[in-house]
């Protein structure tokens, strides 16, 4: 939100105003001559010009679009009357994509197919929006990982770092701990290169080398596959990892730092409990 001339908070700091109370928003960040703004938010008296980044309800925001104090940058999306009209028919597609997937032998893909022909033919969407609406760049992200997997499990790549890993874990520990800490280390892996690469692309790369290493350990594949799930969408320590990291990242003014103060305890969290309640649910 901008700050107008008008503005009765002008002079005033977050704190002095009560801004959370008052406008049931969160002030996150401030945006002022050219630099961001992030720390002692509370006690630093705002200026005309200022540009707030902010969160909160959709309520929050309605009611503040009415407010003289604020001017929003973002435009709202107000759906048209027609289009209105037509949530009872996206609502159907969706609980029939989702019936159909799960009560039937129907492939999700199908469904989704047959989904999206529903919308075009009763005009939910246009053909434009939908052909937009597509990451292309993510795409060629999973299916470039998709090759990359497989032409590891066709060269013995997989097999290799697997046998290689298991090996490793087998000369340092205990037989009955030796699929609990080959468990941690497939999550650490997995844990390090979502930071870097997408979640999609991360598990598609490293689910062939679960696979491999339970299958040489003798055990069940689904707590090695589960674990790689729960790890490769576990981005909370860099900004590249996550769409959503990286525009907080830019519009907030955080530092690369800032994502490891928070983010690590996240991700130690999430590594405790997927180590003791994946064994538990998928046993070995």
């Amino acid at each position: 939100g901008f700050i107008g001339p008008a503005s009765t908070i002008v002079g005033k700091t977050v704190g002095e105003i009560n801004f959370r109370q008052r406008f049931h928003m969160i002030v996150l960040a401030l945006h002022r001559r050219g630099k961001n703004v992030r720390e002692k938010l509370e006690t630093l008296p705002l200026e005309f010009g200022d540009t707030l980044l902010m969160m909160g309800t959709d309520q929050a925001i309605g009611a503040l679009r009415n407010s003289n104090d604020l001017v929003l940058l973002d435009k709202p999306h107000v759906p048209s009357r027609s289009r209105r009209k037509k949530i009872p028919i996206v609502i159907a597609v969706i609980l029939g994509i989702v019936g159909f997937t799960t009560f039937t032998e129907f492939p999700i893909v199908a469904s989704a197919v047959v989904g999206v022909a529903v919308l075009l033919v009763t005009q939910c969407i246009s053909s434009k929006e939908a052909f937009d609406s597509v990451g292309w760049n993510i795409i060629f992200l999973i299916y470039g990982m998709l090759a990359m997997g497989l032409a590891m499990q066709e060269t013995g790549a997989s097999t290799l770092l697997a046998n290689n890993a298991v090996a490793a874990v087998n000369t340092f520990t205990p037989p009955e701990w030796q699929p609990y800490v080959m468990l941690a280390v497939m999550y650490l892996m997995c844990s390090f290169l979502t930071e870097i690469l997408s979640n999609n692309a991360t598990a598609a790369l490293l689910a062939p080398v679960g696979i491999s290493i339970a299958l040489s350990m003798g055990v069940d594949p689904r707590s090695f596959l589960m674990v790689t799930a729960v790890a490769s969408s576990a981005s909370f320590s860099t900004p590249i990892g996550y769409q959503t990291n990286t525009f907080v990242y830019g519009v907030g003014g955080y530092k690369f730092s800032d994502f490891l103060k928070f983010g690590l305890p996240l991700n130690l969290l999430y590594f405790i409990g997927a180590i003791v309640l994946v064994p538990m649910i998928w046993p070995f």
